[in-house]
């Protein structure tokens, strides 16, 4: 049978505005594109997901609908649209029409009206129709034919419920027709459906779910199972109960004719697309589509005036003032141990130095360069000193210098630069005053990591070369000074935007901070934080290792067990580490009812194994194995990396740690101790 996917479109929209920061997503000019990007992310997961053969989407309008002139207060108490995400629905609708979607319309009617009918018309055809939406009101359209696909987030993670008839009936104990019913007795804040007053969620289920229907209420109003309040007050507002029905009511008469051709699924505008998605900055989307013989050099990817409106007072609009500045590369004077005075006499002039540390220490440094030797790169006014730290004795002499200077020092990852002067013995550390990388982890922190070349991509658009640039030698150079630490081209270029993008958007990152009340939280704990942090992870914790192994031990044995029995409970062995293949034993084996999907399938994760625990003694057995190999993985495999025996001096220990069964590891106040390991 034939799919038919139909998407709401402000639904989506609003969603993905508001679950993907809006600082952490725009381009040049001032134009914000989360939302937008959410959008295409939900759509593109979908339709992997489905494969419908026939797609559109529903946008509301600004006029106002039929429901205002029924009741003139309808969504009387809304807000306006943001302007951040105003601007993006323009844009939303051309990349819909590049990518050969349809958009349906038409004043009076809600989008929901539109989807209603849609599905109506489909029902009658023999269509199966999958509503994407996030608005609970189209529940009332689920039938055999037709399912509510709703986005659920939880834990970072979005997954998407397929609401069928049965779905609805196990989670809200209705059926989608009384999902009207429901509304009208206790009303919809969000729509300004009013309701019976007084009569709150719980209420309105119990009744339904007592007498069915609202008309059934009213025709037992006298006899109701209900204390003397709840009924009269549902006499009070009986007018109101019933208008609030039929505003609630999804309309599905929309006089618009479907056409099935125009809807079918077909290949996207590569050009229009392309050009769209360049402006965009969308590199990673760009990736999910074909692109095969486009001349980008055909395509004009500039923004106008007239293209959108732009905000004046944006982020982005700041950072596209200073690009050029960020663009632009500054003289490299490479220092030595026989020149470094150069620059000592520099820092003490100022009051500002942009720096890179790039140390080759795999055991915890992670550096944002391939670039075998060790340097400290400095921007000082518009000059960059590459320090080569040529040896222990001199990288020691040169950053105790560079530590101890009071002077406002600004980088990226700090702590681990910090962590690292700890860990060759300097301790006089002053003015680590400004990381790039928490700055902008308090404007979006939705992200995982924040590498530098995705801060460098958001904030301006641009990416650090990775290939190489080394030059060739010729027969009349000096080989041994041609192939000493000097940096190449790409490398110098690398550096060079590394520091100015840190130096260019300080002020209007800190601009930003101010402007969403978290100036105080980046100077006054999370700066000074991060050299309290340095100190923890250079102190470590004493742990003894006899009592890891042995737990170790224990825990293993207890894996062990807990696969064969569930290997047995299954009735074959299987990888329990692997969603898919645990899907197939649960849902398809075994039989259990599939709670809901992703686009790789079945979803296994807690949340579904909670709800399917009382259906089947395995669920017991995988939800314990599963703590234990994450308890085992994380914390006893990952603490034994961490162990050195390089520490023969008394240290504090600053920590908070658990036990599992037998105690090993004690919850401690700061405690001095002197070990050997």
């Amino acid at each position: 049978m034939e799919k038919f996917l139909v998407i709401d479109g402000n639904s989506i929209m609003n969603r993905a505005f508001y679950g993907v920061p809006v600082r952490s997503m725009s381009v040049p000019g001032g134009i914000y594109t989360n939302a937008i990007y959410g959008f295409l992310n939900t759509y593109l997961m979908i339709e992997e997901m489905l494969k419908p053969d026939y797609i559109a989407v529903s946008f509301d309008l600004k006029a106002k609908t039929f429901r205002h002139e029924m009741y003139e207060d309808y969504k009387g108490q809304r807000k306006g649209m943001p302007e951040e995400l105003k601007g993006q629905m323009p844009i939303i609708k051309e990349v819909l029409t590049a990518m050969n979607i349809p958009i349906i319309e038409m004043e009076k009617y809600e989008a929901d009206d539109i989807l209603g009918t849609i599905s109506k018309i489909n029902d009658e055809k023999g269509i199966n129709t999958y509503i994407l939406t996030g608005d609970r009101d189209s529940f009332q359209l689920i039938s055999d034919k037709t399912t509510v696909v709703m986005p659920k987030t939880s834990g970072g993670k979005t997954d998407y419920l397929m609401y069928t008839p049965e779905l609805l009936k196990e989670n809200y104990s209705i059926s989608p027709w009384q999902v009207v019913d429901v509304k009208a007795l206790m009303g919809d804040s969000s729509d300004n459906i009013p309701g019976v007053k007084g009569i709150g969620e719980k209420t309105a289920y119990s009744l339904i779910e007592k007498y069915i229907s609202l008309d059934s209420i009213y025709q037992n109003i006298d006899n109701l199972d209900a204390t003397s309040n709840v009924i009269q007050k549902l006499k009070d507002d009986k007018e109101m109960a019933y208008i609030s029905y039929k505003l609630a009511t999804i309309y599905r008469d929309v006089p618009i004719n479907i056409d099935y051709d125009l809807c079918r699924k077909k290949d996207i505008n590569k050009e229009e697309l392309y050009r769209i998605f360049k402006r965009l900055n969308f590199s990673k989307l760009m990736t999910r589509f074909d692109f095969t013989g486009i001349d980008e050099n055909s395509i004009s990817l500039s923004i106008t005036n007239d293209d959108i409106k732009l905000n004046e007072n944006s982020f982005a609009l700041e950072l596209f003032k200073i690009k050029e500045s960020v663009t632009k590369l500054n003289q490299i004077e490479y220092i030595e141990k026989e020149n470094v005075l150069v620059v000592y006499d520099e820092l003490k002039k100022v009051n500002d130095v942009w720096y890179i540390l790039n140390v080759n220490n795999k055991d915890y440094f992670v550096s944002t360069f391939d670039i075998s030797f060790n340097f400290i790169a400095l921007l000082i006014e518009n000059k960059v000193y590459v320090v080569k730290l040529e040896n222990k004795e001199f990288e020691k002499e040169f950053l105790e210098k560079f530590a101890s200077v009071d002077i406002c020092k600004s980088g990226y990852s700090i702590k681990q630069d910090i962590r690292y002067l700890f860990d060759i013995g300097i301790n006089d550390i002053r003015g680590f005053n400004y990381d790039i990388m928490i700055a902008y982890y308090l404007l979006d922190s939705s992200k995982g990591k924040y590498p530098f070349d995705f801060l460098l991509s958001t904030l301006f658009s641009e990416n650090l070369k990775v290939e190489s640039a080394k030059k060739q030698i010729s027969l009349f150079d000096d080989f041994d000074k041609v192939t000493s630490n000097v940096l190449d081209e790409n490398e110098e270029y690398n550096i060079n935007i590394y520091l100015n993008a840190i130096k260019y958007s300080k002020e209007a990152v800190l601009n930003e901070l101010k402007n969403v009340n978290m100036d105080k939280l980046f100077s006054d704990i999370e700066m000074p934080l991060t050299e309290t942090l340095a100190s923890m992870e250079h102190v470590g914790m004493y742990i003894d290792v006899n009592k890891l192994n042995d737990f170790d031990i224990e825990i293993s044995k207890r894996i062990t067990e807990l696969e064969k029995v569930i290997y047995t409970l299954a009735g074959l062995e299987f990888n329990i580490n692997s969603p898919k293949q645990l899907g197939e034993v649960l849902f398809e084996k075994l039989g259990l009812p599939a709670v809901k999907k992703n686009k790789n399938g079945y979803s296994t994760d807690k949340e579904v194994l909670d709800e399917l625990e009382d259906k089947h003694e395995i669920i017991g057995y995988i939800l314990e194995y599963r703590q234990l190999a994450k308890l085992k993985s994380t914390y006893v495999d990952g603490m034994r990396d961490k162990i050195t025996e390089k520490r023969q001096s008394s240290y504090y220990i600053y920590a908070d740690c658990y036990c599992y069964r037998k105690t090993f590891i004690y919850r401690a106040k700061p405690t001095k101790y002197t070990c050997k390991t």
